[in-house]
């Protein structure tokens, strides 16, 4: 008797057979895998890798002077990357050569168009803007063309500078420009000194051009 209701129970829905209760118990003994690895930190620039990244940037545009005075403001000015990147500099600066300021060319922009929808919506000044102003796009990719052809960004001032005559008149003085070997030098200026109220209207940048003088050209 005690054998047949061992065994009736044994089959009872609900309840386990030996192997279903073996089973889970060997589950149950098995190891957990062990928790995924976290990714390592990754390391953070020092103040000294800041600093160099900040002269690498004056150095894009050919300022050597200035960013070797950079590097030296370093806490310390003994660090070999510091020194290393000073050389770099000095290196590249004896490289460069005159560049001829007595043809520069000169490429002005009015206000760039910034969302087309509005500028070019069908009104009567639509055809206008098409004919003489530039979009964003379009200016970003005649920038880069000329960068491509060798042409360097500079400033009016870097060519000619007001300055004090010994007698005390004002007098302009010749600027002299370095550069890189087959580097030729580029003025841009914007037309449109005012920025009139109907551009906000029409979709226009509000704001003169503001670009860097070193390649790549800066990203709006």
């Amino acid at each position: 008797m005690l054998a047949f209701s061992h065994f009736v129970l044994k089959k009872q829905p609900g309840n386990k057979s030996d192997s279903s209760v073996e089973a889970a118990a060997s589950a149950g003994s098995e190891t957990p895998p062990p928790p995924a690895a976290e990714a390592p930190e990754e390391p953070q620039p020092d103040e000294t890798e800041l600093l160099i990244a900040q002269a690498d940037r004056l150095a894009l545009g050919y300022d050597y002077d200035k960013a070797i005075e950079l590097l030296n403001t370093a806490p310390d000015a003994g660090d070999q990357r510091i020194l290393q990147a000073a050389a770099r500099y000095e290196e590249a600066k004896a490289a460069l050569v005159p560049a001829d300021t007595t043809t520069i060319p000169h490429v002005f922009f009015h206000t760039l168009i910034m969302d087309t929808s509005k500028a070019f919506d069908g009104d009567a000044d639509s055809p206008g803007y098409n004919s003489v102003m530039t979009t964003r796009e379009e200016f970003l990719k005649m920038l880069e063309s000329m960068y491509e052809k060798g042409y360097v960004l500079v400033k009016i001032h870097d060519i000619a500078y007001e300055s004090t005559g010994e007698d005390g008149t004002p007098q302009f003085v010749k600027g002299k420009i370095m550069l890189p070997e087959g580097k030729k030098p580029l003025v841009m200026s914007q037309d449109d000194v005012c920025y009139y109220s109907y551009m906000d209207g029409d979709g226009f940048a509000n704001g003169l051009l503001s670009v860097r003088t070193a390649s790549p050209p800066v990203k709006w």
